[in-house]
Parts: structure tokens; C-alpha cells; sequence
């Protein structure tokens, strides 16, 4: 198989990943082999490559964001079969005897074996993974949206449980890479007032997109004290300027495997009245499932950049450098989830509330909870070009994807059909609920027709894609009806 092998920890800049042939995995008694479609790249990962943690395999295969399908399973498993989805997580080995294991706290376990550190992981055409420690991922979420969730997800999930933010509490993220913009999201679900600081101009933008109540670059500057935060940027010095921003009684949450020094507090001014300062080792597979579950209910949508398999190294890069929005995925398969694009993440997983709306070349807004969101940038003419995809949450979806989109000559008709610069990955039809109201509706040539408009007051709009699968209809968030001259007044 192919795989991005690391020989030797070194500065990710220097690229040390190499593309090489190696030996397929073959699973042990009581793991599954999966072929692997997609991994996220994780900060965790850049500790490994440049050894700021102990080297514990050399040579080693990185990544521990891994989705795939089960095609060889090992003997004596009895939960997974041939052909099931399933995600690779960090922790993938406790002993199960210890007080930690037996007192639901596996993730302290000293037996404790990780993917992409002890193991080989997902930064190739195939890995191996104990059944117990195998996720099934829900259908709402495609490959490429799903990976992200399985460690920026996950620990910024077990970080928010260490925070302990009260009801309608204040929240402060302190960088917002891969892990903070699920978290805003699922703290947003819950009521908290969120405030992000992070250093980055294109990261403000984005958090205040996403519905922060405040976002900046100066601590100094936050609007009030918060009862809670969570350190994601592994820099120390961050922590003393983090806890006397805390009001009384509130807890730091420190998110990250690795943090440089800490510089001496004082107590009176960083410590006193109750403060906390909490660690984060890892996560257990409750929470895990816990994660997923909520992400479906909160309709979580992960910003996501996808890369080749060959280009580990700079998705890696762009993300030391903050120079990737959301979280980068290598895409090393073709997803083979059912109803979802041939071509990874361009048409999202729907559960029929997904709002699709398309105008070339100019701006699009989307409905989202009754708020109208304004997004920056659309579609392009050519490959590798910026790729703009509203979801639920009123968000872009993907950032930058290999496979962005063009406008065919059919644009100007009142079907809009959307193709790829390098193929055809299925047709997208959208239509106001006017044209669902006459009889010119379209029919997949596979699919007899769904169902027609939704009588709401909000109007239905129907997507079907041209492999038969009509993925929205009766959207109960889709735009009302706007006539030509009230839109030529908002364009």
C-alpha cells in the first residue's frame, strides 16, 4: 500500500514524511483492517513528526483521524462486518484492569496505546484497529466532515467537559484551529456566550462567521471576564494573561498533549478566589460517543480543506502556520459511505434540512435558525480555486478543495447543474417552490420523484443529484420565494 512514512522526527518544514510502498496491514485477533478514505491532520501529529514527544516506533505511519470500511476483519470479532464505516480515534489500547479503567476513566490508563504513535495510523491506503476502539460514525456526517470529529472533536469535547461552564455561562477559546471551531459550535448549541482570542485576522473572521460574541486578537480586550476557558495553543506564557481574565471561581481547561512553559503566576492575581487549572490527557470512548451524538443534535458542520495523500506534509505546514481554516484532510480513498458524491466532501450528507442555495460569481446568503448569514466568496472556473458550500449551520463547508466547482452553460437556465473541473460528480438541480408547484419538476432518471413543497411557511426547495439520491426535499430551513426585482435589489 501507499503511505506517508516518518523515519525520523524532524521540523515539519523540512517535509521528513516520504511517499513509500509498504507491506499491507494484516489484523490481529480482535481488530478490523480498514481501507482508509480519509484522515484529518491533527496538531498531535505535528508533536510526533518533530518530537516534542518521546519516540516511541520508528519508522511510524502518523494520523489518528482515520475513516474508513472494514475489509478484513480478524478473528474473533463479533460487532463488525465486511463493508461497515468506522473510525480510527488517538486511544486505541487499555489494559482494562486498572482503577482508572474500572473507575470510567480509561484515558489515564498507564497501558494506555495510542494510533499514529504506537501503532501505525491513517496516512495510508490501510490500518488496523481493535474492534472495541472502532467508532460507527452516523450517516449525517460524509468522510471527509466525520474525520475531524475523531480527535479536534473529541478532546475539545472532553476540554469543554473539564471547563465546567455554568448554565448560560461565559466561554473563552483561546486559539481556534481544528478542535475550537467544533467547540464553538457545540457551546453555541448549549447557550454559552462564547469569546475567542486567537492571533490569526483570517481565525477572527471566521470565529465572528460563526457566531462568536466577540473575537480578537488582545486578550486585553475581552468585553467581560468569563466564567470558563479552554487553552487550545500549546504556548504557556498564554496561561497567566488566561487565568486573570477568568472571573471568580472559574476554570481553565488546558486542551493540548504538549504546552511549552509556564511562566510563574501570582497567586493573588492568577489563583485566588477558587480558580482552577485543569489538564486534558486524551478522552475516553464515552466520550466519544457522547461527541457524535451531540454533533448530530447540534448540527455540527467541521470547516474542512482536503489534500492528496502526497501532500501530508504541507497540509501539516498550513496548519503550524495557521494558513488552513477548519481542519485539513488528506483524502487517500473514495468514500464509499451510501447516498454521498462520488468526489469526497463537495455535496454534503444531508438529513433533509440542508439549505443549498447557488449564484455564481456573487455573493449567497443562507437561513440558518432565522438568521441570515452573509459568506464570503463562491464558486470558481478552475481547479483548486476557493469553494464556497452553505450548510445548515450557514457555514462554509470546504475551503480550498482540489475539486471546486464550475459553472456549466446550463447555469442560465432556471436548473442550475454544477460539475467539477475535472468530471462530472452528479447534478445538482435546485428550484424556488414555484417551479415544485408546476408540473416541470425534475425526475432523476433512476428515482421516481420525491416529495413536493412543504406547505410552512417557509418554502421547500428540492436538490436531487443526478445518481438518483434527492438529497433535500421539504427543507423546513430553505428560503422563501424571492421575485426578480426584490433580488436584484439585494444583489
Amino acid at each position: 500500500m501507499r503511505a506517508m512514512v516518518l523515519d525520523r522526527s524532524a521540523d515539519i518544514d523540512k517535509s521528513p514524511l516520504v511517499m513509500r510502498e509498504v507491506a499491507d496491514p494484516r489484523p490481529a485477533a480482535g481488530e478490523v483492517r480498514i481501507s482508509v478514505t480519509t484522515c484529518a491532520v491533527c496538531r498531535t501529529d505535528l508533536h510526533v513528526i518533530e518530537g516534542d514527544l518521546p519516540t516511541r516506533k520508528r519508522p511510524v505511519i502518523p494520523g489518528h483521524q482515520v475513516v474508513g470500511v472494514v475489509d478484513e476483519v480478524g478473528d474473533g470479532c463479533a460487532r463488525l462486518r465486511k463493508g461497515d464505516r468506522v473510525g480510527i480515534a488517538w486511544l486505541r489500547h487499555t489494559d482494562g484492569t486498572c482503577r482508572f479503567c474500572r473507575s470510567s476513566r480509561e484515558n489515564l490508563c498507564p497501558d494506555s496505546r495510542y494510533t499514529g504513535y504506537h501503532a501505525d495510523g491513517g496516512y495510508g491506503e490501510y490500518a488496523t484497529v481493535p474492534e472495541a476502539f472502532a467508532y460507527d460514525l452516523p450517516d449525517e456526517f460524509d468522510d471527509v466532515t466525520g474525520s475531524p470529529l475523531l480527535c479536534a472533536g473529541l478532546i475539545g469535547y472532553r476540554a469543554l467537559k473539564r471547563a465546567q461552564v455554568p448554565k448560560a455561562g461565559k466561554l473563552l477559546l483561546v486559539g481556534f484551529g481544528s478542535s475550537a471551531h467544533v467547540v464553538l459550535q457545540i457551546a453555541r448549541h448549549r447557550g454559552y456566550e462564547t469569546f475567542v482570542v486567537t492571533r490569526s485576522e483570517n481565525h477572527v473572521r471566521m470565529a465572528e462567521e460563526m457566531g462568536a460574541g466577540w473575537a480578537g486578537s488582545d486578550m486585553a480586550a475581552l468585553p467581560a471576564k468569563v466564567d470558563s476557558a479552554i487553552l487550545f495553543a500549546p504556548v504557556g506564557r498564554l496561561v497567566p494573561p488566561v487565568m486573570e481574565a477568568l472571573d471568580r471561581g472559574g476554570t481553565l481547561s488546558i486542551a493540548g498533549i504538549h504546552l511549552s512553559d509556564v511562566p510563574s503566576l501570582n497567586y493573588e492575581q492568577h489563583l485566588f478566589h477558587d480558580k482552577e487549572i485543569r489538564s486534558v490527557a486524551a478522552n475516553t470512548r464515552d466520550d466519544g460517543r457522547e461527541l457524535l451524538a451531540e454533533a448530530v443534535e447540534a448540527g455540527v458542520a467541521p470547516h474542512v480543506t482536503t489534500y492528496p495523500l502526497a501532500d501530508a506534509n504541507k497540509a501539516l505546514q498550513d496548519m503550524k502556520h495557521s494558513r488552513v481554516e477548519g481542519t485539513g484532510v488528506l483524502v487517500i480513498g473514495e468514500e464509499k459511505s451510501p447516498g454521498t458524491s462520488p468526489r469526497i466532501g463537495t455535496i454534503p450528507r444531508t438529513r433533509g434540512n440542508w439549505t443549498l442555495r447557488t449564484k455564481p460569481r456573487k455573493q449567497i446568503s443562507t437561513i440558518s435558525k432565522g438568521r441570515t448569514t452573509r459568506l464570503a466568496s463562491t464558486t470558481s472556473r478552475s481547479p483548486g480555486r476557493s469553494t464556497r458550500t452553505a450548510t445548515k449551520s450557514g457555514m462554509p463547508m470546504i475551503a480550498k478543495s482540489p475539486a471546486a466547482p464550475r459553472w456549466g452553460a446550463a447555469s442560465r437556465r432556471r436548473w442550475k447543474v454544477l460539475t467539477v473541473a475535472d468530471g462530472p460528480i452528479g447534478r445538482c438541480y435546485a428550484s424556488p417552490a414555484k417551479g415544485l408547484r408546476r408540473k416541470k419538476r425534475y425526475r432523476s432518471p433512476n428515482t421516481p420523484a420525491a416529495s413536493t413543497a412543504s406547505r410552512s411557511p417557509w418554502r421547500s426547495t428540492r436538490v436531487g443529484m443526478r445518481c438518483g439520491t434527492p438529497t433535500m426535499t421539504g427543507s423546513p430551513v430553505a428560503p422563501p420565494r424571492v421575485t426578480a426585482s426584490k433580488r436584484r435589489s439585494r444583489d
